[in-house]
């Protein structure tokens, strides 16, 4: 260190530098040397900050350290710079006091004096063990863009020795919440305790569990928030426009979620708050002003159906789109295109089906060629004008309950009124709001069946919502038990009258204690008889016919189509019903009956009202027989929405055709509504001929059975119930090309008969999906033979435990005998293990060659 001390002494080190090797002082560098941590990591929007950096400079050979430079975000205001650091600088006395200040691109720095060029003096030196210095800097930022901040740092040494003299790279990170205008901040934890919000966002359980998850929004900001969306990458859609006051300073209630874990899980949520919902603001405590115009305003000629369009009078500004011409329905809404009128009810908003970008003064199936008239207006002077449009007496389709209503656009303001003089209905769904030009953003005041009373005014005023987001992140680690079971089968031949003893281990290789249980099951398998009496049935609604209805109004708009896959663990599927995939209202699929063919049934009658029911058979062929869980038929009520009126089911199982004396039931009876789910299954039952209408959407009807059926052939009758007055009715299985579809059979008042179209007089199939698996340990009884100790135990990691399987041949005749062993345990992937075992009762060796004559 023959430099150090002759810098000490105020020498010339240039001199030095130019005589003395450099090999003589080493290989100097600042290897190691970092920004480690900054002070507060967290800032608040608009408020002064004073942060401070911490850098350690580390040399193996003792070189000084001449500058520091941060390169803090653009748009923050950056104050005071600290003269010194904390400890103070410790370098060499011509290099001290340090020299701070800042530069362009927001730049702070630090240097030793008379930096540049590098001095060989610097102002602070770590040495071989580093030390650890705050460079703090008064900074403030003015909002949270670009949060959480990354800010890149370089450190400079002095010039002497090895590379590297200078180091760069970027802390991570710094964060931002609060200040003037809309923030929030979220925070996500999950436990184990129901109802209860754990203390982190981290958790071991096993699969199977059940966990909580629980979700609080704070308002860290000035804006009151009143609407709330919350979306878990794992969890899905949990708040969706919430309606809930969030002021400043508050914090949200706690929002508590189950879920049953399946495996281990790293998700994230996003809350948004907003101050205001679809860009407008809904007000009904408006004074009805119904200025009537019918007698001096421009006529507006409108048949059934139909659309026109008119000049505003001015442009006029509808969800960020200037327009100065809307588009008018006959059904009782406004639009900025024509494309469609909307027929036949209102819609859900918001709802991307068309029509969008609408104005719905009383949405539903209007009659303007049955009577009423439509005019327009515009008053005042620019900037500050506003359009009347008027519907006056219009009736309901076909001619009945008249509406009468004006729309008032505002100029300047883009304010939207809506105001009404007789908003009737007639059963349908009307709709009352306002929607965005994709669907996907709507202000909606009324969707619904009942009139609005009058006199009444809404107005749709625009605001610009302000909103803020705010993530956070949970973790679900996985630790499950993992059984062993060893032999997988046992086996013996032995004398009668003897007992064999075979080993059995089970073994544990999951990080969870195994909990274990043994029973057994005979190869035999009983199962209870439920029997059970029907109803009388109806013939005269044996069947909907398609030459007994009228043609159906097919729609311009259609409910969105469902996703709908059918159950998972499929065992059976009686038979198909779509003809037609996606070729169905609105992009969903049809079931048509094939007028072409002749055919003529839309669908049998199975309506517990009526006393009718359909059946059909299955037939299973798996030697272990199946296990069953649901099963799931289809059915419809003409005139119903996509909504599912469907209310009941009660389902027998046969053990042959219910219409043979010799049939008995084996499960369920005519009385118990065994009903689980029911849901539209994006399916219409149509014909060939309109394949677009929407009055027949069939529903899914999803029945909970729990029974363990072995091979053979079984009957399934079944009979539903609606709340409509038309059917239930069960659409049959519908095949391209085919009259006949299968063996089905219908009870009605004339007792079982073949289930047939009555145009073809074909036979036909009901569909039917059963789910379930192949029954494996569905049956446990006890086998006298064959016996287990122990039969219950608690298997620590790593660890086995030995059972004992003792069979006993004491009074059985010769001949092969079967059974399972079946071992459940809290294994999630194998929660029994069946154990096949076979007992082989012989003859002694000796006697097996003997003969007599």
């Amino acid at each position: 260190m023959v430099r150090r001390k002759l810098t000490q002494l105020g020498l010339v080190v240039g001199v030095l530098c130019l005589v003395a090797p450099m090999g003589a002082w080493g290989q100097e560098n600042i290897t190691g040397s970092t920004v480690t941590g900054v002070s507060p990591a967290t800032v608040t929007a608009g408020t002064p900050a004073t942060l401070c950096f911490t850098a350690f400079f580390t040399s193996p050979d003792f070189e000084y350290f001449d500058r520091l430079d941060l390169d803090l975000p653009d748009g923050w205001t950056v104050g005071t710079v600290a003269a010194n650091t904390t400890p103070v600088a410790n370098g060499c006395s011509g290099a001290l006091p340090p020299v701070a200040g800042t530069e362009a691109g927001n730049v702070v720095y630090w240097q030793s004096t008379g930096y540049p060029p590098q001095t060989g003096c610097g102002a602070w030196i770590g040495g071989s063990a580093g030390a650890s210095f705050e460079f703090c800097v008064d900074v403030t930022a003015p909002d949270c863009t670009g949060a959480p901040w990354d800010i890149p740092w370089n450190i400079v040494g002095d010039s002497y020795g090895g590379t590297p003299h200078t180091l760069a790279g970027t802390f991570s990170s710094v964060a931002c919440e609060g200040g003037s205008g809309p923030f929030i901040t979220l925070s996500k934890t999950v436990g184990t305790t129901p109802a209860v919000c754990a203390a982190t966002n981290s958790v071991t359980v096993s699969t199977g569990d059940d966990v909580y998850y629980c979700f609080v929004a704070t308002n860290t900001g000035t804006v009151t928030f009143e609407y709330h969306d919350l979306v878990d990458d794992h969890l899905g859609t949990i708040l969706n426009d919430l309606p809930y006051t969030l002021a400043p300073g508050a914090s949200s209630p706690e929002v508590i979620v189950a879920d049953t874990v399946t495996g281990p899980v790293v998700n994230t949520a996003t809350w948004t708050a907003s101050d205001a919902l679809g860009g407008y603001t809904i007000d009904d405590t408006v004074t009805p002003n119904f200025e009537d115009i019918s007698a001096t305003g421009l006529a507006i000629t409108l048949g059934d159906d139909s659309t026109a369009q008119f000049s505003i009078g001015f442009p006029f500004e509808f969800y960020g789109t200037s327009y100065t011409d809307f588009w008018i329905s006959s059904n009782g809404f406004l639009a900025t295109t024509g494309t469609s009128n909307g027929c036949c009810t209102g819609q859900n908003l918001p709802n991307p089906t068309a029509p969008n970008g609408v104005i719905a003064g009383w949405w539903n199936d209007l009659n303007p060629g049955a009577g009423g008239t439509h005019h327009y207006q515009t008053f005042g002077t620019a900037p500050n004008r506003y359009t009347i449009v008027q519907v006056t007496d219009v009736p309901h389709y076909p001619s009945g309950n008249t509406v009468t209503l004006q729309y008032k656009l505002y100029e300047t303001t883009n304010v939207i009124e809506v105001h009404y003089q007789a908003a009737p209905s007639d059963g349908d769904a009307h709709t009352a709001g306002i929607e965005n030009q994709d669907g996907t953003v709507a202000a909606q005041y009324y969707n619904g069946t009942a009139a609005l009373a009058t006199p009444l005014a809404i107005r749709y005023a625009p605001t610009v919502p302000q909103s803020a987001s705010a993530v956070a992140t949970a973790t679900v680690n996985v630790q499950d038990a993992d059984i062993t079971v060893n032999p997988t089968s046992l086996m013996s031949a032995q004398l009668a009258g003897t007992v064999v003893n075979l080993p059995l281990n089970i073994g544990n290789t999951g990080g969870l204690d195994l909990t274990w249980t043994l029973e057994e099951e005979p190869v035999e398998r009983n199962f209870p008889q439920m029997p059970g009496a029907a109803g009388p049935g109806d013939a005269t609604v044996a069947a909907e016919r398609a030459d007994q209805q009228d043609p159906a109004k097919v729609p311009e708009w259609f409910p969105e189509t469902v996703t709908w896959d059918g159950p998972d663990a499929i065992l059976f599927d009686n038979g198909p019903l779509v003809t037609h995939p996606g070729g169905g209202a609105g992009g969903a699929d049809a079931s048509a009956l094939q007028t072409n063919l002749l055919m003529n049934t839309l669908g049998a009658g199975a309506q517990v009202s009526a006393g009718n029911r359909v059946a059909d058979d299955v037939t299973i062929t798996d030697p272990a027989g199946w296990d069953i869980d649901t099963i799931t038929f289809f059915t419809y009520q003409t005139g119903s929405t996509t909504t599912s009126t469907i209310n009941a089911v009660n389902v027998r199982i046969w053990d042959g055709p219910p219409n043979d004396p010799a049939s008995t039931v084996v499960w369920g009876d005519t009385t118990t509504n065994v009903l689980a789910t029911t849901t539209w299954s994006n399916i219409y039952r149509t014909t060939d001929t309109t394949l677009t209408t929407t009055n027949r959407p069939i529903m899914t009807a999803v029945a909970t059975v729990n029974t363990v059926l072995p091979a053979g052939t079984y009957w399934v009758d079944y009979q539903l119930g609606g709340t409509l007055s038309s059917g239930p009715w069960v659409p049959p299985v519908t095949i391209l090309g085919q009259t006949t579809t299968g063996n089905a059979l219908q009870f009605t008042s004339t007792g079982w008969a073949n289930l047939t179209d009555t145009g073809t007089v074909t036979p036909q199939g009901v569909p039917f999906i059963i789910e379930g698996q192949p029954a494996i340990c569905g049956n446990l009884a006890d086998v006298p033979w064959l016996s287990a100790s122990p039969t219950a135990g608690t298997i620590v990691s790593g660890g086995s435990q030995d059972v004992n399987v003792a069979l006993d041949s004491t009074g059985l005749a010769l001949g092969t005998y079967q059974a399972t062993i079946c071992v459940f345990s809290n294994d999630p992937d194998e929660s029994v293990v069946p154990v096949p075992v076979t007992m082989e009762v012989v003859i002694p060796v000796e006697l097996q060659s003997f003969s007599a004559e």
